[in-house]
């Protein structure tokens, strides 16, 4: 019985970049190759090429041991035929090519069917099943299932959330070279769960995925490079990963990228290269990007100026939730570029931008409150919100509420101290 090739399922793991779930197909598993096979040994036996080609590579991966069983097989095996008189038989496989068919046959279809089930419970929503069968094959060895384990643990999804048992089958299948498995424990170094905290160990194992081609851990080697953390800090090394991850499609990546040729940083300063960049993560729907290239727009660098093209790419990044995106579009409306000037709309997106954190417009929100601007004049909601942006350390925003006190009654006062402390950022 021969198994379909088997697939690294990205239904666990993060989205990418459009909300879709990656999908990695894997037609054998490092370190175990030779359980797996994807053709039926009536085929292997026609001289089907592909079954060749995996046949030559499996040596490399078997131990003696296993090499002498598997030609041992190979040549003990006969077909089952009935033959009449006046029939041709098929033609004899030769050894070679029966041992990669017996091993098949005698080992892979097994491994197969159970980890064939824990997808299967996985797409039913079934973890607890899923973490039966792929448990058995992780303490065999299998590196995809112990991958798996790694995630349902770092997930919590049928078993108790729990960062070290993560990191132990993260780190098992990572010692395998699962590229997806050394960038989860990348991952679990650079932000210290279930280990302690070291930027040297993520690059490490950034560096790892990233040689066999896995886009986030060379973005995310990128990222260490430009901001110095566990390496020297170099733009250039930073440029280097960040055009490996971006050929692949990478949004992150591609508008990263645009950021350094926008500020010249590992390349020339070049805004032309900055808007191709941010264009095509802007159209995988990157909201960073999106603003970005908004922004190009809105200045007139790499693009004609245009504020209604502004406009349009700020929106979409925006309705995203963007904080800086819904800040300068509040801006747009507040002057009347691109679109009819409103105050309402302005407010309107200051305070979505404000209620996230962002300290321009908080400030912004906290003028149209003095002036009246779109709302009703209000000291205290204005001390509100240039108090909070003075406490991230903007100096303006400080002299700015500073000045409110001499405005307002003891009361007013009091009130909007109260609000200050209660206040918390939307999420």
């Amino acid at each position: 019985m021969a198994c379909k090739a088997r697939t690294d399922r990205g239904l666990l793991m993060k989205k990418d970049a459009t909300g879709k779930p990656r999908w990695y197909d894997r037609a054998w598993h490092l370190g175990k190759a030779w359980r797996f096979g994807s053709f039926h040994t009536k085929t292997a036996a026609q001289g089907h090429e592909p079954a060749r080609k995996l046949r030559d590579r499996l040596p490399t991966r078997m131990t003696p041991a296993q090499l002498a069983d598997a030609q041992r097989l190979a040549g003990e095996w006969k077909p089952k035929q009935h033959v009449t008189a006046g029939q041709r038989t098929e033609t004899p496989m030769r050894g070679a090519t029966m041992m990669l068919a017996a091993v098949v046959v005698l080992v892979a279809a097994p491994a197969c069917t159970d980890f064939k089930a824990g997808e299967e419970a996985i797409d039913r929503g079934d973890y607890a099943t899923a973490l039966k069968e792929w448990r058995a094959l992780a303490e065999q060895g299998d590196a995809l299932a112990q991958f798996n384990l790694g995630v349902m643990h770092a997930k919590g999804r049928g078993v108790p959330q729990d960062d070290r048992e993560a990191v132990r089958w993260y780190r098992l299948a990572a010692a395998q070279g699962h590229a997806r498995a050394q960038f989860g424990l990348g991952i679990m170094y650079e932000n210290g769960r279930g280990v302690p905290e070291d930027d040297k160990q993520a690059v490490r194992w950034y560096r790892r995925a990233a040689a066999q081609g896995h886009a986030s851990a060379q973005y995310n080697l990128g990222l260490m490079y430009a901001q110095g953390r566990g390496v020297p800090q170099d733009d250039k090394e930073a440029v280097r990963w960040y055009r490996r991850a971006a050929a692949q499609g990478h949004a992150s990546a591609q508008n990263n990228l645009g950021l350094m040729h926008a500020q010249g940083r590992g390349v020339p300063q070049d805004d032309k290269q900055a808007v191709r960049w941010y264009r095509r993560a802007a159209a995988q729907g990157h909201a960073s990007a999106q603003n970005n290239l908004g922004g190009m727009h809105a200045k007139g660098r790499g693009v004609p100026q245009d504020d209604k093209e502004a406009v349009r790419w700020h929106r979409l990044a925006a309705t995203q939730g963007h904080a800086e995106a819904q800040h300068n579009l509040g801006g747009m409306y507040d002057q009347g570029r691109g679109v009819p000037q409103d105050d309402k709309e302005a407010v309107h997106w200051y305070r979505l931008a404000a209620e996230q954190g962002a300290a321009s417009a908080q400030i912004n929100l906290g003028f149209t409150y003095v002036t009246g601007s779109g709302v009703q004049q209000d000291y205290v909601q204005a001390y509100l919100w240039f108090n909070l942006a003075a406490t991230e350390g903007n100096e303006i925003a400080r002299k700015i509420r500073d000045s409110l006190t001499k405005k307002m009654t003891p009361a007013q006062l009091a009130d909007a101290q109260r609000f200050a402390r209660e206040w918390k950022p939307r999420k």
